[in-house]
């Protein structure tokens, strides 16, 4: 029909434009914002799974040096594909973890948190992909952008050190002959091997890691009570500790 509308005008088309630019603009930042959250939720994930595991060969192992070694590059990889920061106390590489009394790693986190006695720290860049918290020190601070997970010295101990406890089943030890050697091996029961043996006789303090207790002919020789005191000491891999106290009979020598 003549004089009739064949199409669309240009003002007519620009606002078309205009609402499909707006319409796309909103569905990719909806995409982006869909994106972001997916490798949050997966950092997340992901810091979990890596504390887990390090509570899991902790509780085995008993020392933070050895289990640094097992963790594999692939589980210290977060949302974003970049490496998960490790940060741990500097007593938990000193000693096994059982034997720790405290931790001096002190934590503030941004949503106003403060973590104290923590053990380790686990720490994602987070979306920007650049670390913004303070380096691992003894009081460090976690920035907004950086996610996050705590794993407080506590929480190992509870997890890893109330099991069986290291026990001494040596009953008692055989006299010492006056003059002549003296060999003897106690033995523990503990679920962390190896361990091993602190004798205290007097003044004198003998380490074995066989735990074997091992006096010369001379030694003996000069021993003129008729009963001495032995105290053995006997920690574990975990840094489980057990003590017991003998009293050992001298059997005096026969002067001939």
């Amino acid at each position: 029909m003549e004089g009739g509308r064949r199409g669309f005008s240009l003002v007519e088309l620009a606002i078309v434009l205009t609402i499909i630019g707006i319409i796309m603009s909103i569905g990719i930042k909806s995409c982006m914002s869909g994106i972001t959250t997916a490798r949050i939720e997966k950092t997340k994930d992901q810091l979990d799974t890596l504390s887990a595991f390090i509570e899991r060969k902790l509780c085995k192992l008993g020392n933070f040096t050895m289990v640094e070694k097992e963790i594999s590059e692939n589980l210290k990889k977060d949302g974003w594909g970049e490496e998960i920061k490790v940060c741990s106390d500097n007593n938990l590489t000193k000693k096994p973890i059982c034997a720790l009394q405290t931790a001096h790693t002190t934590v503030k986190a941004y949503d106003g948190k403060t973590f104290k006695n923590v053990a380790i720290v686990l720490i994602s860049k987070g979306e920007n992909k650049k670390l913004d918290s303070t380096n691992c020190s003894q009081n460090m601070e976690i920035k907004r952008d950086d996610l996050y997970k705590i794993i407080t010295l506590y929480q190992l101990k509870s997890l890893c050190c109330k099991r069986k406890k290291l026990k001494i089943i040596t009953p008692f030890l055989p006299p010492i002959v006056q003059g002549e050697s003296y060999n003897v091996t106690v033995a523990a029961k503990t679920e962390f091997l190896p361990y091993n043996c602190t004798f205290l006789i007097g003044n004198e303090t003998i380490s074995s890691s066989s735990c074997s207790l091992s006096l010369s002919p001379n030694k003996t020789e000069n021993i003129t009570s008729n009963e001495i005191k032995v105290k053995l000491i006997v920690e574990d891999n975990k840094g489980n500790i057990a003590e017991k106290t003998y009293y050992v009979t001298v059997i005096k020598r026969k002067l001939e």
